[in-house]
């Protein structure tokens, strides 16, 4: 089977077949006046060299130009002209507009761009649209992008490991292209066919100033969620004094109390505070807390949001049991996703002292008596279910949180 032509291959034929025949078009009359003016051939033949190199050639050149590249090869002369034109890329609107002009000058039907870092620099542009977000689980490859920074003058497929060309075949696509930011592959943009290489040579010149502008552009984010964060900490660090709302507090032949209180610096941020309920206000509720698992949010506003959902569990119940489930829901479904470790403790001058406690590191001491909890954390599964320990004639009790003595309750 023989390769097809291709179009520079292509374009020398037609030139040379268009040349040939306009070329014996022009003798066969030269000869036809010859034969009908034999006197005057010297005339003719200077008069026919100036009408040839004045008029004759100048036409030819306009035919080749405007019928072969415009009618027979209209994608080659935009090509070949197009790859002349510069293009100024400032901002994001300016790679896309460039790269459909790239599609459609080509005779493409699409392109991927594809940058590591934000899950939100992957993307799809066809000839008519704008640029539309694509999964990077599925384009972003981290095998792929790591072979580009080591071997970035690599654009063909047929030059990388086979398992990469499966992977490439896989998305269709036929070359790779590197974009740089400061001499670094930052990601890569795929054709869906093998570019000529002055296709190649001349993306080559914009792939720096691409790269600049995702980079900066990363930059200003970064900037910005830099400026949000500065913002929430300052929140944060006035909101953490209302995270612990009790002073030394008497119950009958009990003092209660936090030796966090007068603590500038605490070991991490904590909940602690107090709710009554019942009838007659009989019942004093505790919650102590500390968020169970590491989060890219701010802590202290997650736990701002535990005391509201505490407040509000605590009037629909009328148990510690009915509590820590209550609460263990509201948790469980609510948008912040903030799982707890802690202890809930009621007190009632009927039935003295009960705990709930729930979580990892934490421990309950009382009367040289120690118990470690290790259980589900409050929120983390909606059917997790706590105990529920009734603590009488004790001297003394501590709540520790790794460690650190967070909450006391002794007799006075």
């Amino acid at each position: 089977m023989t390769e097809k032509p291709t179009k520079q291959t292509q374009i020398i034929i037609y030139v040379t077949i268009i040349s040939i025949i306009y070329n014996l078009l022009f003798l066969t009359l030269f000869l036809l006046i010859f034969m009908q003016y034999p006197k005057n051939i010297v005339f003719y033949t200077m008069g026919f060299l100036l009408f040839y190199i004045l008029v004759a050639q100048p036409l030819k050149d306009y035919i080749i130009t405007h019928f072969l590249f415009r009618v027979a090869f209209p994608n080659v002369e935009k090509t070949l002209t197009g790859t002349q034109r510069d293009h100024h890329l400032g901002s994001k609107r300016d790679i896309q507009n460039f790269l459909t002009w790239f599609i459609k000058s080509n005779n493409l039907q699409h392109v991927y761009l594809i940058l590591e870092g934000s899950d939100q620099n992957c993307f799809f542009l066809t000839r008519d649209r704008e640029f539309q977000a694509v999964n990077p689980g599925r384009y972003l490859n981290k095998s792929l992008l790591q072979y580009i920074k080591m071997r970035p003058e690599s654009r063909n497929i047929e030059s990388y490991p086979i398992h990469l060309q499966n992977f490439l075949r896989e998305q269709e696509w036929q070359t790779i292209m590197p974009v740089l930011f400061r001499s670094t592959v930052i990601g890569y943009l795929a054709f869906p066919v093998k570019l000529e290489k002055k296709m190649v040579s001349y993306l080559d010149k914009y792939i720096q100033r691409i790269g600049l502008i995702f980079a900066n552009e990363s930059m200003a984010e970064s900037a910005l969620n830099t400026k949000v964060f500065q913002k929430e900490y300052s929140l944060a660090k006035r909101l953490e004094k209302l995270l612990i709302n009790i002073s030394n507090e008497s119950f009958g032949n009990y003092m209660v109390y936090s030796p966090l209180l007068n603590k500038e610096k605490k070991p991490f941020p904590v909940l602690i505070d107090k709710t009554i309920s019942g009838k007659k206000n009989e019942k004093h509720y505790y919650l102590i807390c500390r968020i169970s698992e590491k989060t890219h949010r701010s802590t202290i506003m997650l736990l701002f949001a535990v005391q509201g959902f505490f407040f509000i569990a605590s009037r629909k119940t009328n148990s510690l049991s009915g509590l820590v489930k209550k609460l263990n829901t509201l948790l469980f479904f609510s948008e912040t996703e903030s799982a707890i470790d802690g202890v809930l403790i009621e007190h009632t001058t009927r039935f003295g002292w009960k705990i709930s406690p729930f979580g990892k590191n934490v421990s309950l001491e009382y009367d040289g008596k120690t118990k470690l909890v290790n259980n589900t954390p409050l929120g983390k599964s909606e059917k997790s279910t706590y105990p529920v320990l009734t603590l009488k004639d004790f001297e003394f009790a501590v709540v520790k949180m790794k460690q650190h003595q967070i909450f006391q309750m002794e007799q006075h």
